[in-house]
């Protein structure tokens, strides 16, 4: 009789404690209303405060179109703590379905208001990207070898990666050591238009700023 009541006062204390510990949990997991709404406010500012995306640099030096398609345009824009401007030599993120990010220059930074601050870039293009009138793609001997186009591109400026080296080297010149002159070299231009790619020539390196 005595082992039974202790049995039955073993199990009310193991009762209480379950119900004790439900208790808890109860409370923890369960925040009010006003808890709930407060954090999801928490996350949603910690949210805007790490996606500040690009932002222009400096006054706009002009204005083009009108209505809604109304553009302003600046000389340089700040993302992720790096300054970009026209005429930087720059990577853009890989396109859809490819690996090695785009070579391009940028022309124009420009943006339409309640939208996200837009590149018009002008592409260098890889042999590997170049289909060839007769079937396949062009090839190199070189990794580093680019194809000079005066194809633009337009993307928002937070796929902008960062700044590159570009080296036009004329046919006649020597192309220079990867050591001594890190960075891309264009021997060819590819006539975006018409499919065609040629030699470069000292006309077309009139008014170029590159290396």
């Amino acid at each position: 009789m005595v082992a039974s009541k202790a049995l039955e006062k073993h199990e009310d204390d193991n009762y209480s404690a379950e119900i004790k510990k439900t208790k808890l949990l109860n409370e923890i997991v369960e925040p009010t209303i006003d808890e709930q709404s407060r954090n999801y406010s928490d996350c949603d500012q910690d949210d805007s405060e790490d996606d500040d995306g690009a932002q222009p640099i400096g006054a706009v030096i002009r204005v083009s179109d009108d209505g809604v398609q109304r553009k302003k345009h600046y000389r340089a824009f700040e993302f992720d703590g790096n300054r970009f401007q026209l005429e930087d030599s720059i990577l853009v993120t890989p396109e859809e379905g490819k690996v090695k990010p785009s070579v391009t220059i940028i022309k124009d930074i420009f943006q339409i208001d309640g939208e996200d601050l837009m590149v018009r870039a002008q592409r260098f293009f890889r042999p590997e990207e170049i289909q060839k009138t007769g079937g396949g793609t062009w090839e190199s001997n070189d990794a580093r070898e680019l194809f000079y186009s005066c194809h633009l591109d337009e993307v928002p400026a937070i796929s902008v990666m960062h700044e590159c080296v570009i080296h036009l080297v004329p046919l006649h010149k020597p192309v220079p050591d990867r050591k001594e002159c890190p960075g891309f070299i264009v021997r060819k231009f590819y006539d975006y238009v018409n499919q065609k790619v040629r030699n470069l020539t000292d006309k077309d390196f009139k008014g170029v700023s590159l290396q």
